[in-house]
This record gives structure tokens, sequence and C-alpha cells, in this order.
């Protein structure tokens, strides 16, 4: 099957703002590399700022059979009315799904953290003796775990999740989240994404690591019922915000609430809305830029 592949290059501040116009123009698929140039994509022009600051390239997904000059115009009029003239450069191409998976196979590495270990599904490894070893093919889908909030994520859920606890992974991606949670101990998990090949993808991986994880396409948490000990969502600051509303409607009292995805200039955004709703804040935490808050359902 083939995609087009739309390459964004921009500094790394503009990240969470990009990441949520393309999730607006419907792409199949996000992923984002700090620090990284590609000899391959010949760039129209390369602002002489990029070869001096912190910057990234973001790479949305979509089908071949879409009108991508339309998606392009579309994105460019969004980024300019966001950020006027900043420099945003923009180039595409064709590639196959087997290619997008290489790429993947020469930049995710392995992640050792406190109690686990997340492997690349191709990956090799000796003992990891007490470790908890998960192996994840991202597909299509957003999640190997060397993204900072991905790691934050796990390190909250290794710290607050207790053996027998039911976890709600809201856009599960790869499914990485969902399944460190059910290797931590989890009872019943469950991974709701509104991508179609991220739950493919994320069911493919829960398979291979050998763990039982309810995964449906959803769009957040409508039309769940249940109540969850823990609710963990890897987004971005405005979809945690139309999260943050209703979310205590499938958590239990006193359960827990990891939000990640989150820019330094977000975060009082974040908490504010976190404290209107009525959480508890637990904790704030920082890793290269990004931010992930935990709160508590005292209600």
């Amino acid at each position: 099957m083939e995609y087009f592949e739309l390459m964004f290059k921009t500094a790394k501040e503009l990240e969470e703002s990009i990441v949520a116009i393309l999730e607006d123009v419907d792409s199949i698929g996000i992923a984002i590399e700090d620090n990284f140039f590609d000899e391959s994509i010949l760039w129209d022009y390369i602002d002489k700022s990029f070869s001096e600051r912190n910057y990234i390239l973001i790479k949305a997904y979509f089908d071949r059979n879409v009108d991508i000059d339309r998606i392009i115009d579309k994105i460019r009029t969004k980024i300019k009315e966001i950020f006027g003239e900043a420099k945003v450069e923009i180039e595409y191409r064709i590639i196959r799904e087997e290619d997008w998976t290489n790429k993947w196979k020469k930049y995710a590495k392995p992640i050792y953290l406190d109690r686990i270990v997340v492997l690349p599904s191709w990956e090799e490894i000796g003992n990891v003796e007490d470790r908890i070893l998960i192996r994840i093919d991202p597909g299509m889908a957003f999640g190997t775990g060397n993204h900072p909030t991905t790691i934050m994520c796990i390190e909250m859920l290794q710290k607050y999740l207790k053996e027998g606890m039911d976890v709600l992974d809201v856009g599960t991606g790869s499914g990485i989240l969902s399944i460190v949670a059910k290797k931590l101990g989890g009872d019943k998990v469950k991974g709701v994404d509104i991508d179609e090949k991220a739950i493919e993808v994320a069911k493919k991986n829960a398979e291979g690591n050998h763990v039982e994880v309810e995964f449906q396409k959803n769009d957040l948490i409508d039309g769940i019922n249940e109540k969850y000990d823990i609710v963990v969502a890897n987004l971005i600051a405005e979809i945690i915000l139309k999260l943050n509303a209703n979310v205590k409607r499938v958590l239990k009292t006193d359960g827990i609430y990891i939000v990640s995805g989150i820019v330094q200039e977000k975060l009082d955004m974040i908490l504010n809305s976190l404290r209107e709703s009525g959480f508890k804040l637990l904790e704030v935490k920082e890793k290269e830029d990004w931010y992930t808050v935990v709160a508590q359902n005292e209600d």
C-alpha cells in the first residue's frame, strides 16, 4: 500500500500546535523526530536559523487517494493564522508502507526504565534480569516508547498502578501504555483511539506481548460507561482540555488521572482546568521540555 508522507521542518516549540493541525485534517499517522535531518528530502529552502536552534521534523501520513495539494493549502492557511510568518518548511513524497516501517527500524532504540524495558520488535536483547520486557512495532501508529511523553507516562504507571487495577488508555496509538499497564498487573485494561489503523497496530502489539487488552475505535471517552482506577491520556493540550471536562465520569473515587503531551506554554492552562474540574494535583513531571501531570479524583 502507498501513502503520502508530508514532512514539516520547524522549531520545536511549534510542535504541539502543528500536531493539532494535522489531526484536524485527518492524518492517519504522525511521527516526530528531534534534531533530525534526512538528506534524501530535497527541501526547497532551509532557513539559516534551523541550523542554530533546536528543530524537529514532523511527518504526517495520508492515504494515497487524497487530494494532497488541497490538504497542504489548508495546513498552510492554518499555520499562517496561528503563527504568522513562522518558518515551517513543507515537502511531501509518496512512500510504501514497508518504507515507513524500515525508517522506524533505523531510529527506534531500546528504552530501559526502572522495571521495564521497551524494545522495538525487530531488536534482540540479552538478559533483562528482573525487568519486564515489552516489544513494540509502531506500524502506522504513534508510540515506540522513545518520545519523552511516553517515557513519563510509563514512569507514572510504574509509580501509581497497583496489581488488580482497571486502566483506560485514551489515544492508545501503538498500544504501548495499555500493554505496560497489563504487564504491571492491571486487571481490566482498555485502549481507545479515533484512528482505525492505530487500533489494528495496538491489537497486533498486544498479541505479540501475550497480553489481553481490549482495544476499541472511539472518540475519547464517548459512550464509555465503565469506571477505572487509572485513566492515562498521552495527547495534546487542546484535546486534554476537552477530556478534562468529563473524564471523572469514567474515574473511580480516588482514581488517578495521568495526562501528557503538554508543552510549557500550555501547562498552566491544563493545571487550571484540572483544578476547575475538581481534581487534586499530585505531581508535575518534566522531560525535555514536555510535561506530564498526575491528578486524583476525590469525588
